[in-house]
């Protein structure tokens, strides 16, 4: 394997897929047991962490119902004295602005192009005085001069002595620095609320220099200073000052990184202001209002407290999570012991609890830390747990785990029966409704629909227990961000898992169907017959899948991907030779089997190296079987007579796939072979489609016993042959033509 390839995303994955199935009994046990106690291990983890003072219950704006002592000497931050410091201190701090030197520079090259266009019109001896003067002032129209004061300015001979005397006059005005307008330079200290007259200049060379704002010049008191001075060529002042006054600008720039890092200086040495408590200190008083202030102390008070578990504590703890998760694990061995022979299976449910174990827990963070009352457990991401069961695993399943899960979670929030009860509402509407679900796009409004329909729960309670009307509302737009939750941790998960185990959701095989894939791409630019004739393949596949039972999806995607191997050498195939030139006439009859054969072989590599879908790899490997090519045999057959060849093998002649092994498999294998009789058929009466399908199905059957390893019966097949004579007559858009009866 070379460096390249060892790089590519597709064969690391490949690696991590394989990585993941350990062979044999033992291992296999061992792999299990070990998935098992990492999920009970997280699980106490984050159970340890959410113990709870008995009055976190309590919403803002609630009666505080009776007084609560602190068992312990602990401190709260104050923050709102701790911001006042702060505020005073920024304001103190002043603004950072410094000195651009490219504005200097600019301004000289400026001067520098005006004086090289002045001489280069002055010596273009074929424009009259007139002409030069009405070109420059095109060129600038910011020179307002007199006729006088223009002819004067074309007397001049060196331009370079008056370029340097201009900028020596500037000189000390950029190295101090100037402002286009005090206003403006106030507006910067007020939006960063620094109210004082003074600010701070920064030098390139990193020399500062405090400033009052007074000592700051401005670019009109620059021109007024230098319109004062006395000039050598005085009759050159109105030029000079206009030239000035365009190209002068401010060189001085708020600087806000440097401004933001000495204002986090402030922030990071100011040591927070505390509310100290003590032990059998009232902390909350009976009749007063529950405040935001109260619950950051109760939530310091519960963090303090978690922190100190007791023996009783670890041991309740430790048999809840160990009884709950064996309730579990005695329904898989009892009802879903098929769905967990593979340790891909252990691995989603071990992710699946973990994702929402942790997302649990930060939803409680944010609970006991936030300000923001409207958000609560009512925003748990019960959906996500659930609808990930069903993709992946089982739908009986799902509604299980989901009782267990929903009861975890009431007790990871206060034993609280609404919990419950909320936890069973949300998974049961999205078992209910998640079998309707086929694309991803519509999975946004199906997690809302999820979350409307679940809000009855928070409005049951809050009636039930005679919450406020703001509460109730609160709860139940956590019920909508929860579901919305389920929904970016569905669509960044799915696919993730989808890749890592190898298994294939609806979901994958839709979205593969769209036609964006790279290797159906290919496939229609290298072997656009093989394409078409692969659409038609699915074409005749999807609905004879859903004759039988089968699923139509992984028919018609198998379908559309069989022939990707046919891009290795896509001239050898009836389909793509458009031009009357076969290469089969020039090679040997051994030498084109082996062509048709590799199709099937590359093609399983290519669905390797595109991470195709399990179901579509076999289809891929299955869709020939074991068929014999019968007229390039009985070309051989013949040059073996004529001693034209020496050995005669009927295997180099037999594709080398596998048997079908599932029905979708089947259908495409018999269909492949229908497509492609349909195309040479003579006309498309009934009759005649419907005894080239028979005859198609009696061979495939009886004569090369492609079925005898895939469970679909005679009747499912006879059920296929009939849905291929329907559609082969739709697309070719035939009427059914009934023989004529004989009156009697």
């Amino acid at each position: 394997m070379n460096k390249k390839n060892r790089l590519n995303p597709n064969y690391l994955l490949r690696k991590l897929q394989n990585a993941i199935k350990i062979s044999g009994a033992k291992k296999d046990c061992y792999f299990k047991s070990l998935i098992v106690f990492a999920t009970l291990l997280i699980v106490f983890l984050i159970f340890n962490k959410s113990y709870k003072f008995d009055m976190a219950n309590y919403k803002i704006g609630e009666i505080i119902r009776s007084d609560y002592i602190s068992p312990i000497d602990f401190s709260v931050d104050n923050n709102e004295k701790t911001e006042n410091i702060i505020k005073l201190r920024l304001a103190k701090l002043p603004a950072i602005f410094s000195i651009d030197q490219e504005v200097e520079k600019n301004f000289y090259d400026n001067i520098i192009t005006l004086f090289s266009d002045i001489k280069k019109i002055k010596n273009n001896h074929s424009l009259s005085v007139y002409a030069k003067r009405n070109r420059l002032a095109k060129i600038y129209p910011f020179l307002n001069l007199s006729k006088n004061e223009w002819n004067e300015l074309f007397r001049i001979i060196n331009y370079e002595e008056i370029t340097n005397t201009i900028y020596l006059y500037l000189v000390p005005y950029f190295r101090n620095g100037i402002v286009s307008s005090k206003d403006i330079l106030t507006e910067n200290l007020l939006r960063w609320g620094k109210n004082q007259s003074f600010t701070v200049i920064k030098y390139p060379n990193g020399n500062e220099i405090t400033k009052s704002i007074l000592e700051i010049i401005t670019v009109d008191n620059v021109i007024e200073e230098i319109g004062s001075y006395k000039f050598q060529i005085d009759k050159l002042r109105k030029f000079i000052l206009q030239v000035m006054r365009y190209y002068l600008t401010s060189n001085i720039t708020f600087d806000r990184e440097e401004t933001l890092k000495r204002e986090k200086i402030v922030i990071e040495n100011t040591q927070p202001v505390k509310d100290n408590f003590f032990k059998r200190q009232i902390i909350l008083q009976n009749g007063k209002i529950f405040t935001d202030k109260d619950k950051r102390i109760i939530t310091v008070l519960n963090n303090f407290l978690a922190t100190n578990v007791t023996v009783k504590r670890i041991i309740g703890l430790s048999l809840f999570i160990l009884l709950s998760f064996l309730l579990l694990f005695f329904y898989i061995k009892k009802f879903a012991a098929n769905i967990f022979r593979t340790n891909e299976a252990y691995l989603v449910l071990f992710f699946d609890f973990i994702v929402f174990l942790v997302v649990m827990l930060f939803i409680n963070f944010l609970i006991g830390t936030s300000s923001s009352s409207f958000l609560s457990f009512y925003a748990l991401p019960f959906s996500f747990f659930t609808i990930v069961i069903i993709l992946f695993l089982d739908t009986n399943l799902a509604i299980y785990a989901s009782l267990i899960l929903s009861i975890i979670a009431s007790f990871f929030f206060g034993y609280g029966i609404d919990v419950l009860l909320y936890g069973i509402v949300n998974s049961a509407f999205t078992i209910y409704f998640t079998k309707d679900i086929f694309k991803r796009t519509t999975l946004f409004f199906n997690f809302l629909l999820f979350g409307f329909l679940s809000i009855s729960v928070p409005i049951l309670f809050g009636l039930m227990k005679g919450f406020p009307g703001g509460i109730i509302f609160y709860n139940s737009i956590s019920v909508i961000i929860g579901n919305l939750l389920s929904y970016i941790l569905l669509i960044s998960f799915v696919p993730l898992f989808e890749s890592i185990f190898d298994i294939t959701t609806t979901f994958q095989m839709i979205e593969l169907l769209s036609g964006e894939h790279p290797a159906l791409k290919n496939l229609t630019l290298v072997a656009p017959g093989t394409y078409q004739h692969s659409v038609a393949v699915g074409n005749l596949s999807e609905p004879a899948a859903l004759e039988i039972d089968a699923n139509p999806i992984i028919a018609k995607l198998g379908a559309h991907f069989h022939d990707i191997g046919k891009v290795k050498t896509p001239n050898y195939f009836i389909e793509n030779q458009f031009n009357g030139k076969n290469p089969h006439d020039k090679i040997g009859p051994l030498i084109s089997a082996k062509y048709l054969r590799q199709h099937v072989t590359y093609g399983y590599e290519l669905s390797l190296e595109y991470m195709l879908p399990k179901p579509v790899r076999k289809i891929i490997l299955e869709h020939h079987g074991t068929t014999f090519m019968k007229y390039f045999y009985k070309k051989a057959k013949d040059m073996f007579d004529d001693g034209k060849i020496k050995e005669l093998d009927e295997n180099e002649f037999r594709y080398q796939g596998n048997k079908p092994t599932f029905k979708e498999s089947a259908i495409v294998m018999f269909a492949d072979r229908v497509e492609a009789q349909s195309r040479i058929l003579k006309n498309y009466r009934y009759s005649t489609i419907k005894n080239m399908v028979m005859d198609t199905l009696n061979k495939l059957l009886i004569e090369e016993e492609q079925f005898s390893n895939c469970p679909i019966t005679l009747q499912e097949l006879y059920k296929v042959a009939n849905s291929f004579i329907k559609t082969i007559q739709t697309m070719y858009h035939k009427r059914i033509e009934y023989e004529k009866q004989n009156k009697s």
